[in-house]
């Protein structure tokens, strides 16, 4: 199948200028539903701010759903050996127990996974990495979001930003028509560089 070749003398036309609906305002916009995506969505939420989260495909979980990246590594601080005889087991043995170096969003995550029969629980038996099935991640993560009254956009790309030199909103591409969502002129957060912080992307 012939690849469409750039054309060498390319010609332009001018487009029509678009509206998009202002979809949310809100205090922190979080672009990308992965595993980073939950974590600042749900803290912020936490935090007490107005939290939209958008997300270019019909579900949640970045690539350990949409690409199958998976198990989750382990978390542990201490590295093992394999003992004797362990060769049938699940994972090999490169993590020993240790102490867990994870808390706040990533371990209530995995604790419901856990408790919704979507995830083995790190053990000698799984190399101390955490087997899932990302469809029951895909429905853990929308049940953490709605419980921390995170709104939630899916079906939605960003494809740029309004406002220069300090962006106020981002522009979203729906399956319906361009959409935009927006926060307070004031800054919620600072970063430690001193701009703003109230728009992350955890792509």
């Amino acid at each position: 199948m012939p690849p469409l070749l750039r054309p060498r003398e390319p010609t332009t036309i001018t487009l029509a200028p678009r509206t998009a609906t202002v979809a949310a305002e809100c205090d922190v916009l979080v672009v990308g539903g992965g595993p980073a995506g939950l974590g600042a969505a749900i803290g912020a939420a936490d935090a007490g701010a107005e939290v939209v989260l958008v997300e270019r495909h019909a579900f949640l979980g970045g690539n350990a759903t949409a690409a199958l990246v998976m198990p989750l590594m382990s978390f542990h601080t201490q590295r093992g050996v394999a003992p004797a005889g362990a060769t049938a087991d699940l994972m090999p043995h490169d993590h020993g127990p240790g102490d867990p170096a994870i808390q706040g969003v990533l371990r209530r995550l995995l604790e419901r996974l856990e408790a919704d029969g979507g995830a083995l629980h790190p053990s000698q038996q799984t190399g101390f990495v955490v087997p899932f099935d990302p469809e029951v991640l895909k429905l853990v993560a929308l049940d953490l979001l709605d419980e921390a009254g995170v709104h939630v956009l899916l079906h939605a790309f960003a494809t740029g930003v309004i406002g220069a030199p300090r962006p106020d909103g981002v522009v979203f591409e729906t399956k319906s028509r361009p959409a935009t969502a927006t926060w307070p002129p004031s800054p919620v957060r600072r970063s430690r560089s001193g701009g703003r912080a109230t728009a992350w992307c955890s792509r």
